[in-house]
């Protein structure tokens, strides 16, 4: 389906701000999740610092109140007396161990143990049981030698699970005279801790929501909630040395960080689901389509306005010069603007007049020579003046679409199949030869004017060489005439404008091609030292002598023999040797015991950009002076 350029701007224009809008979006998500997940890890890791400094307060608190119940005058005169053991405290013993009670835990447990972990005093609440406490005895004494700190400081045992229950252990030790002479331990099961139960509120509000607290031990797998609640502690967490990211088989990706509790064999685990910690990012990307969405809309309205603004004098002025193409030279285009489509349709119209007069002034005949002459170089000025901002309009639409067609070629917008890539860069490759033709319509301009500009560029000048020669030889072909080539294999890197050197090489070689009727016409390329030089040879009618000297004057015309006759301007290597000479190079005419003619074309293979100096505007001048000479000259010449 053929579309216009009216459509096919816009939906350009659409296309790239999609996806500088889907780009940007992807980033700015990517940013913010990155800052997201940086704030939940440092959440974490503070989360599970505090919440360990705050467990450790509580056990400094409950060894604080085990510490003066143990120096309670009862318990060390019971530890003291040496009495077998017994199942219930009585007197002061009694009153001393009733005031570590829990009310809240049921399953709570208090004893006063001998130096060898036998009991010497109990205090159970209603239902509590003592089957594990034989078992734990020993454990806490072994436990209790092995944890750091003051002789008469607090020690705590693993968490360890009966039943449906979590239960630890609190030993302090009994401290008589310097010497350690029996414990009080105080079982009490997690459910009805402080830290677990009663504080749960404020544990919750620190936390926030969607925020897991865990205890677990350092000797096992064993982790709780501060409910008392089993689960599985995940080996990514358990093995964390800071802030992780693991995958829970229950609650999916999960942020997770822990921290010991200091003089205890506990662990604080905190775990955070990634879905909390992507809210943010998700809600962001959210109100950026929706952004982006509203700009994609305002956008292509935006475009299709500009594009009308643009396309539209170019349909006039299309329009116009098909009716002029068809003899209709009354024809104008009416562009209000200041911009570059109003002085090109200024310029157009200025073009359009000039023709007029000058077909008028032909068909009345009724001017002398002289005042031909004058009307030719007003007409040829008209053009160059058309030429120039034609081409230079011509510029902006064309690299753009080489500009949209390389996009698609590298698949910024989508992938492509491989017909489309080949469709496209055909494209591509006719427009960089469209935009080469507009390139020397300004370079004749900008010669007529004295502004010829050089632009640097590496690239392969045997590669350059194979090319040129691959555009010659159809000519050749035509003619039935030969063409050899003699370019080294590998390539050549150079620093040259390859524009020029292209026109150099063509305006040769269809010179040698013009003025050959058989034979062969050889190009040939090497390197001499720093310099490129290229050989253009044929096997035609030669250049007389007299004539050798002259043969690079603009305008000057070398006369053939009468059986064949080839016109010209005489201006094609006068222009060759101007564009070699912008180069740093130069062209000049080979031996003259050589059949037919030969040219040498010598450049720096490294150029640099060069001021455009006054032989270059003299011979711009002198181009132009004489260009309505050269366009009446009708005699015998040989040239480009």
């Amino acid at each position: 389906m053929y579309l216009t350029l009216e459509r096919k701007l816009p939906l350009l224009i659409s296309g790239l701000i999609l996806v500088v809008l889907l780009v940007s979006s992807g980033a700015a998500y990517l940013e913010v999740e990155r800052s997201a997940t940086a704030t939940a890890n440092e959440r974490v890791t503070s989360l599970s610092r505090q919440l360990a400094d705050m467990i450790q307060a509580s056990v400094v608190v409950r060894g604080a109140l085990l510490r003066r119940v143990a120096n309670d005058t009862a318990v060390r005169r019971l530890l003291r007396s040496g009495r077998s053991p017994a199942h219930q405290a009585s007197g002061g013993v009694d009153v001393a161990l009733e005031r570590l009670v829990v009310p809240t835990d049921s399953a709570g447990l208090i004893e006063v143990w001998d130096q060898s972990g036998h009991p010497r005093a109990r205090r159970a609440s209603t239902i509590a049981t003592t089957e594990d406490a034989e078992s734990a005895q020993r454990e806490m004494l072994v436990s209790h030698e092995s944890q750091p700190g003051a002789l008469d400081s607090v020690r705590t045992s693993p968490f360890y699970a009966r039943g449906d229950s979590v239960f630890t252990w609190y030993v302090q030790p009994v401290v008589d005279g310097g010497l350690t002479i029996g414990y009080l331990a105080q079982r009490i099961r997690l459910a009805s801790d402080p830290t677990s139960k009663a504080a749960q509120h404020g544990l919750r509000e620190i936390m926030g929501p969607g925020v897991d607290l865990y205890l677990a031990n350092n000797s096992n797998d064993l982790r709780t909630t501060t409910t008392g609640e089993l689960s599985r502690q995940p080996p990514a967490l358990k093995l964390a040395r800071g802030p992780v990211q693991y995958r829970d088989p229950a609650t999916g990706d999960m942020l997770g960080a822990r921290a010991a509790i200091a003089n205890a064999p506990w662990i604080v685990e905190i775990a955070m689901p990634r879905a909390t910690m992507l809210e943010r990012p998700i809600a962001f990307l959210r109100r950026m389509s929706i952004v982006a969405l509203v700009t994609l809309v305002v956008g292509a309205l935006i475009a299709w306005v500009i594009s009308r603004q643009v396309t539209k004098p170019l349909v006039e002025l299309t329009h116009a010069t098909n009716a002029i193409s068809t003899g209709e030279y009354a024809s104008r285009v009416q562009i209000s603007r200041r911009d570059e489509l109003g002085k090109l349709g200024d310029a157009f119209n200025l073009m359009a007049a000039r023709i007029s007069e000058a077909r008028a002034a032909i068909e009345s005949q009724s001017e002398n020579a002289e005042s031909a002459r004058r009307e030719a170089v007003a007409a040829s000025q008209a053009k160059s003046d058309f030429l120039a901002v034609m081409s230079h309009e011509l510029r902006t639409p064309l690299n753009a679409i080489l500009g949209f067609s390389s996009l698609l070629i590298d698949q910024v917008t989508g992938p492509i199949t491989e017909q489309q890539h080949a469709q496209l860069t055909r494209i591509r490759s006719g427009g960089q030869h469209l935009l080469s033709l507009i390139d020397e319509i300004l370079s004749l301009s900008r010669l007529e004017a004295g502004k010829e500009e050089v632009r640097i560029e590496m690239n392969d000048a045997f590669l350059l060489t194979r090319e040129t020669a691959a555009l010659a030889e159809p000519m050749a072909a035509l003619k039935g005439l030969a063409l050899v080539t003699r370019i080294p294999s590998g390539t050549c890197e150079a620093r040259s404008d390859f524009t020029k050197l292209r026109q150099i090489l063509l305006n040769l070689l269809s010179n040698a091609i013009k003025f050959t009727n058989e034979g062969e016409v050889t190009l040939a390329v090497r390197v001499d030292g720093d310099e490129l030089l290229w050989t253009v040879s044929d096997t035609g009618i030669g250049i007389a002598e007299n004539d050798r000297t002259r043969i690079f004057e603009p305008f000057f015309q070398v006369e053939m023999s009468k059986a064949r006759r080839v016109a010209g301007t005489g201006l094609g290597l006068s222009v060759t040797r101007h564009l070699a000479q912008l180069l740093g190079g130069d062209v000049e005419l080979g031996r003259e015991d050589a059949p037919g003619a030969t040219f040498e074309v010598r450049v720096p293979r490294h150029a640099e950009r060069r001021a455009f100096g006054d032989a270059d505007r003299d011979t711009g001048e002198r181009l132009k002076m004489s260009g309505a000479a050269a366009a009446s000259n009708s005699s015998n010449v040989k040239g480009v």
